[in-house]
């Protein structure tokens, strides 16, 4: 079980970004040309499309639910990641030094807990409908994965407390990391209108497709350059592909070095 099999890498995910994309145009169309604060929208959009690939389907954006969900992903995001925090996502290594940023690290963490209570919420009601012979999306094909489990190794690789975590990484890496590099690009579109010449020379006012990415080589660079400029993950852990030896260090073959 992959998420290839759910949309991602594939392009299945092609009608889930198209319907909410729409969706987001519809939003944007009702403000009737007022000034308004995109991010939360673009949340919205993005928030959505992961739904879909996990729990099946997508949120209106009014239902409570949904509501909820984005106030804890909001939350989290607002919660000011510590010292800490931030290491432990670059090396589960960090996940031992506690002592660091200690007095922020329980505000992140409950928003963690409150985002699992939700995706728990969702599995449970997974369940209750759930059919062996009809996988509707990436909790269904999980708890197929629960049945087929037969030796004690493979059923603690699938508890329900992995596919929490699972979920909540997904949202939490996902939704603000994609929205917020949307933005920007959105933002550099709006300052460069030369921009959209090959897309309205290439499509003219046909909706666009991951067919016609090849047709589209100049839009391309610029996402390429928007995400250059405002890079998502700005601090990435790198390894050598050899050993070597740097200003006298020696660092061997994969060894982890932050840049």
């Amino acid at each position: 079980m992959t998420l290839r099999d759910f949309g991602f890498g594939k392009r299945s995910l092609e009608g889930k970004v198209t319907e909410e994309a729409n969706a987001l145009v519809q939003e944007v169309l009702s403000q009737n040309g007022q000034p308004f604060d995109l991010k939360i929208m673009m949340q919205n959009a993005v928030s959505n499309v992961i739904c879909s690939i996990v729990f099946g389907d997508r949120f209106e954006y009014g239902d409570p639910d949904f509501m909820r969900l984005i106030r804890l992903l909001n939350a989290f995001v607002e919660a000011k990641p510590t010292v800490h925090d931030l290491l432990t996502m670059i090396h589960p290594l960090f996940r031992h030094l506690r002592h660091i940023g200690a007095s922020r690290e329980g505000k992140s963490v409950k928003m963690i807990r409150a985002l699992q209570e939700f995706c728990g919420e969702q599995i449970e009601e997974h369940r209750v409908s759930f059919d062996a012979n009809d996988i509707r999306d990436f909790i269904d094909a999980f708890l197929l994965e629960q049945q087929r489990a037969e030796d004690e190794q493979a059923k603690e690789k699938y508890t329900d407390r992995e596919l929490q975590e699972i979920l909540v990484d997904l949202f939490l890496a996902g939704t603000e990391t994609t929205a917020t590099t949307t933005r920007w690009a959105l933002l550099y579109l709006m300052l460069n209108p030369d921009v959209h010449q090959e897309i309205d020379s290439v499509l003219g006012q046909s909706a666009p497709s991951y067919s016609q990415q090849n047709l589209l080589p100049y839009t391309a660079a610029t996402l390429a350059e928007a995400m250059r400029m405002k890079p998502i993950v700005p601090i990435v852990v790198r390894a050598p592909s050899r050993d070597t030896t740097l200003n006298g260090y020696n660092i061997p073959q994969e060894a982890g070095i932050m840049v």
